[in-house]
């Protein structure tokens, strides 16, 4: 199985944004892949959505996409602008940590593709302490 850690997913097939990521996973499944997709996006309070439609990321319609690979979606603490940017990097990082280990431990992986250097770090070292090779792009 392949593990694909991104935080670019589109809402829906087709969509703008983050479908570069989909077409790439669906091609690598073409070839036999089993897929799972780990979209990490920052948890935002309902109470900043209200009103504010295009605030934060899109919500991901996860009955509008394939049902031939699975998609999960981790929300993290993240403060905007890049206010104490080493606090919210450690929250992310903990909790990406805990998700690819449970996703390691209950179903398998061999190799992890991550986007971003910030996952990454978080993933490199559970990856060599497992033997799982990892591509980050």
């Amino acid at each position: 199985m392949i593990l694909c850690l991104t935080p670019w997913f589109p809402a829906y097939p087709g969509a703008h944004k983050g479908n570069f990521i989909l077409d790439s996973l669906l091609s690598l499944e073409g070839y036999g892949h089993h897929i799972k997709v780990l979209v990490t996006q920052p948890w935002i309070p309902s109470w900043l959505r209200m009103g504010l439609p295009t605030f934060g990321q899109s919500v991901i319609q996860l009955n509008t996409h394939s049902k031939s690979f699975e998609i999960e979606v981790l929300q993290h603490l993240s403060i905007p602008r890049n206010y104490l940017r080493s606090l919210s990097s450690f929250f992310y990082r903990k909790k990406v940590e805990i998700a690819v280990r449970r996703i390691i431990a209950r179903q398998g992986v061999d190799v992890i593709l991550v986007h971003t250097e910030l996952a990454a770090i978080g993933v490199t070292g559970i990856a060599k302490s497992m033997g799982i090779p990892v591509v980050v792009v």
